[in-house]
């Protein structure tokens, strides 16, 4: 793994159904019933792909890396929650 692993973490980010976000490497929109995942990072894709300098290393999939280290104090969870529980309040439910 590269030694720049701070970038490449601190870049990964999401979008919510019908966000767009635009960066170094263009803009990155999800459709009205999705959620995307991505890193930012201008080097990402060699990373994944193992090209150029990360070829030494191989394909590397560093979103499934933050993931774990994301999941660690159940952050994932957190925050789906919060988002249902969010949409169940804009469509008139009660939330707990």
């Amino acid at each position: 793994m590269p030694v720049r692993t701070g970038k490449l973490l601190g870049m990964l980010d999401w979008l919510g159904p019908g966000d767009s976000k635009t960066g170094d490497v263009g803009t990155i929109s999800a459709g009205e019933n999705e959620f995307l995942i991505f890193d930012s990072a201008k080097y990402a894709l060699a990373v994944f792909e193992g090209l150029g300098s990360s070829a030494k290393f191989g394909p590397r999939n560093a979103i499934l890396d933050a993931f774990e280290m994301f999941q660690h104090g159940g952050q994932i969870q957190q925050l789906v929650s919060e988002e249902v529980r969010k949409e169940i309040a804009n469509a008139g439910g009660e939330t707990p």
